[in-house]
């Protein structure tokens, strides 16, 4: 138990920073899941998954690159706010560029920031 006023100050500030770094993590981990469910749904894996199926009916339908792009921004900026490490989130989106490159999907990331200038 912390005994001095700045030891009980600091509990409760890694309190309020654990509870926001958890809500962090698992919105990342939502926008990662999505990126990998509509990269499989492109390539018709999880056809047969009824639990998918039926909640893909409940959430808008987003292209392949869209799911990705958000996803990316998403570990990124968990990333910048400290919940979980740069090169952690760098792999991780390394690793969805690189299924997304695989699945014969165009990536427009890098290139579409060059182009709007």
């Amino acid at each position: 138990m912390a005994n001095t006023r700045s030891a009980k100050k600091m509990v409760r500030k890694i309190a309020r920073r654990t509870e926001r770094h958890v809500a962090r993590r698992s919105r990342m981990r939502r926008f990662a899941l999505r990126a990998e469910q509509s990269l499989s749904a492109e390539g018709g894996a999880a056809a047969g998954d009824k639990k998918s199926a039926a909640r893909k009916k409940a959430e808008p339908q987003q292209t392949p690159q869209e799911a990705f792009r958000a996803a990316q921004s998403e570990l990124m900026r968990a990333a910048h706010k400290g919940a979980i490490n740069t090169r952690t989130a760098a792999r991780k989106v390394g690793r969805l560029a690189r299924r997304l490159h695989k699945s014969g999907a165009r990536t427009d990331v890098q290139s579409g920031a060059q182009s709007g200038a």
